[in-house]
């Protein structure tokens, strides 16, 4: 009969534990996901294969085979959003990229207090623009994150 009730006692202490737990994970999840509204981001954030610098006058991305330059700051709005203008150089890779014009793009971003600072950016060609293939490119980047970056061959 004591192991009977140690069973229980055990069970009804793991279930408490687990609620708890789970109490905590969802608390960390919706806190950390708080917009960082009216804010210019400024610093360095990491991703896979990417790399945002944003500084007060402007920011570049880096990622895969292209360079996006920005010349506006990144000035989110109450809910952490952002859309700014920039252009796209293609970058490493076969010969035909040194004669290539940057494309105009735009970029659209939303920003939140996970992990210190997360942004995810939208990457996609300006409306308008008259571009032979259309793309848009999703990147999710967190602050003070390192990063490699690799080029095209």
């Amino acid at each position: 009969m004591p192991t009977l009730r140690r069973r229980v006692a055990f069970r009804s202490a793991f279930r408490h534990l687990l609620s708890l737990s789970f109490l905590v994970a969802l608390d960390g999840c919706t806190s950390s996901t708080i917009p960082l509204a009216e804010h210019t981001l400024i610093g360095e954030f990491g991703g896979d294969n990417s790399l945002l610098h944003a500084t007060s006058s402007g920011a570049t991305i880096e990622y895969g085979c292209s360079l996006v330059t920005i010349p506006a700051p990144l000035a989110t709005d109450p809910q952490g959003k952002f859309t700014v203008d920039g252009l796209r150089q293609r970058v490493g890779g076969a010969l035909l990229v040194a004669t290539q014009r940057p494309t105009p793009v735009a970029v659209d971003g939303l920003a939140v207090s996970a992990g210190g600072g997360t942004v995810r950016l939208i990457v996609r060609d300006a409306p308008n623009t008259a571009s032979p293939s259309s793309f848009t490119d999703t990147l999710v980047l967190v602050r003070d994150r390192a990063a490699i970056v690799y080029k095209c061959p």
